[in-house]
C-alpha cells in the first residue's frame, strides 16, 4: 500500500492521464474542430486576427458590430500570443485540452492538500475534478473559456484562503481573479462563492481579499463593464439575448442528471451507462461519509453541493419555479453551466471522505470508482465525440483572400451555420468562416432601429 504520494509524482501522473485523454487525437494531423463550439482555425494568423479584435469596442469582421461583453478577452489574447510565435490550431487545440485536464487536476490537488495536509486525499480530489462528466461535455462542446475558468478556480480559491496568512497571496488572488472570470458565468459564480465562504467562515480578512479581487477584476474588465453600468439597457440586452424562461425550461436537466454532473447529451450518447452508474453510485456513497465530519470547511462544501445541485437542475422538479424567480438565471442560458458548483464541492468532499475513513486500504476503491465514473475521458478521443479535420487547399484559399489588396468583405455560404463535410463524423462551424482573414458578414448582426432594421 502506498503511504505517500509526493507532489511531483502526482503532477507526473496527472500529466500522463492528460496525454491519455487525447492520445488518439494526437495521432491525427489537424486541429480539433467541427463540433459544437469548436472553431479554432488551422493557421496562426487567423487566430491572431481574432485576438486583435478583442482590443477594440467594434469588431470590423462582423460588419462593425459591437461586442456587448468581452469577458474572454484576456484568454483570447493569450491565444493570440501563442499565434504570434507561429503556433496554429493544429497544436493549440490539442495543447489546450491537455492543459485544461492537467491544470484542473493539479490546481485542485494543491487546494485539497492545503485543507487535508496530505497527498492521498489531495490526489483523489484532483482526479475527480479533472475527469468528471462535466469536463468531458465541455471539451466535446469546445467551451474553452469555460474550461479555462474552471481550471483556474481551485488556484484562485487556494490563493484566496491563504491570503489571510500571507500578503503575497492577497495580491496574487487579486491578479488571478480577472483571468478566472474569463467565462461570463464565472463572473457571477466566483464572487458568489468567495463571499459565501467569507460569511460561512466568518472571516473579515477573507472578505477584504474578496472585495479587493473584485475591484481589480472590475478595473481589468472596465472597458466593457463600465458601459453596462452607465446604460442599464445594455445589461438588459445581455439578459434578453441569453435565454428566455422557455429556453431554460427546455435545457434544464432532471435532478438525477445534476447529481451525476451530466448536462449536454454528448456524454450520454457515448457512454456505456453500467460502469458509469456503478462508479457514480460508489462516489455518492463515499461522499455521504462527510456527514460525520466536524470540520467547518467540509460543511461549507456539503452546503455548496446541495445548493449547486438545486441550481444545476434548473427549472426541473423539485422547486423549478423557485429557480426561475432567482436573479441572473437568464445569464446562464444553459443551466448546466452551474454544474461547476457541485463538481467543485464533490472534488473537495471526496478527499475529505478518504480522510474520514479508518481503513486507508480502501484507496484503490476510491480510484476504481473515479475511473468507472470518468472512463470516457480516458478513451483518447472522448469516445469519438471529438474529431480533427484537415483541408487540402485550405491554406491556398486563405492566402488568396489575404493577398487581395482591396478592402472588401467576403460572403461565405452557408455563413455561420454548422456544416458537415463528407469526410467528418460531426457537423460544426467552418473556422474559415468564423475566423475569416478578411471582414465578413454574420447572420446574427442587426443594424438600425426597431423600425428600420437590416439583418445580415
Amino acid at each position: 500500500m502506498i503511504k505517500k504520494l509526493p507532489t511531483l509524482t502526482s503532477l507526473i501522473i496527472y500529466s500522463i492521464i492528460s496525454l491519455i485523454s487525447i492520445w488518439r487525437l494526437l495521432s491525427f494531423y489537424g486541429p480539433i474542430g467541427y463540433k459544437h463550439d469548436w472553431g479554432y482555425p488551422q493557421y496562426g494568423n487567423m487566430i491572431s486576427n481574432y485576438a486583435s479584435s478583442m482590443l477594440y469596442s467594434w469588431d470590423e469582421q462582423s460588419l462593425g458590430s459591437e461586442l456587448i461583453y468581452k469577458s474572454p478577452c484576456i484568454y483570447v489574447l493569450i491565444n493570440g500570443f501563442f499565434a504570434t510565435l507561429g503556433v496554429g490550431g493544429v497544436f493549440l487545440t490539442k495543447f489546450l485540452v491537455f492543459s485544461f485536464v492537467l491544470g484542473s487536476a493539479f490546481f485542485m490537488f494543491l487546494l485539497s492538500k492545503y485543507y487535508f495536509k496530505k497527498q492521498m486525499p489531495a490526489f483523489l480530489s484532483g482526479l475527480l475534478y479533472a475527469l468528471n462528466p462535466l469536463v468531458f461535455n465541455r471539451i466535446v462542446a469546445g467551451h474553452v473559456t469555460y474550461l479555462f475558468s474552471y481550471m483556474l478556480t481551485p488556484l484562485l480559491f487556494l490563493s484566496f484562503i491563504k491570503s489571510k496568512q500571507d500578503k503575497r497571496f492577497f495580491i496574487f488572488s487579486a491578479l488571478l481573479f480577472p483571468l478566472a472570470i474569463s467565462q461570463l458565468q464565472f463572473m457571477i459564480m466566483l464572487p458568489a462563492l468567495m463571499l459565501a465562504y467569507c460569511l460561512f467562515m466568518k472571516d473579515k480578512r477573507l472578505f477584504y481579499c474578496a472585495i479587493f479581487s473584485f475591484l481589480i477584476g472590475f478595473i481589468v474588465h472596465s472597458s466593457w463593464l463600465t458601459p453596462l453600468i452607465i446604460d442599464l439597457s445594455r445589461t438588459t440586452l445581455i439578459v434578453s439575448s441569453s435565454a428566455t424562461n422557455d429556453f431554460i425550461i427546455k435545457q434544464s436537466p432532471p435532478i438525477y442528471a445534476a447529481v451525476f454532473l451530466l448536462g449536454f447529451t454528448h456524454f450520454l450518447r457515448a457512454v456505456n451507462l453500467v460502469p458509469f452508474l456503478i462508479g457514480g453510485v460508489i462516489i455518492l456513497i463515499l461522499l455521504l461519509i462527510n456527514l460525520k465530519s466536524k470540520q467547518k470547511f467540509v460543511w461549507f462544501f456539503i452546503l455548496l453541493a446541495v445548493i449547486g445541485l438545486f441550481l444545476s437542475k434548473g427549472a426541473s422538479a423539485p422547486f423549478g419555479e423557485l429557480f426561475l424567480s432567482l436573479p441572473f438565471v437568464q445569464l446562464f442560458r444553459e443551466v448546466n453551466h452551474l454544474m461547476f458548483l457541485p463538481a467543485f464541492a464533490y472534488s473537495i468532499l471526496i478527499g475529505s471522505s478518504y480522510e474520514l475513513i479508518k481503513n486507508k486500504n480502501l484507496f484503490p476503491l476510491f480510484i476504481l470508482a473515479i475511473i468507472l465514473f470518468s472512463y470516457p475521458m480516458l478513451s483518447g478521443d472522448f469516445m469519438g465525440q471529438a474529431q480533427t479535420y484537415e483541408w487540402g487547399n485550405y491554406g491556398e484559399l486563405l492566402q488568396s483572400i489575404n493577398d487581395e489588396p482591396d478592402y472588401f468583405r467576403v460572403l461565405y455560404l452557408p455563413m455561420n451555420q454548422p456544416i458537415k463535410p463528407i469526410n467528418l463524423t460531426h457537423a460544426g462551424i467552418d473556422p474559415m468562416i468564423s475566423s475569416s482573414i478578411k471582414p465578413s458578414f454574420n447572420q446574427m448582426i442587426t443594424i438600425g432601429t426597431d423600425s428600420d432594421r437590416i439583418t445580415a
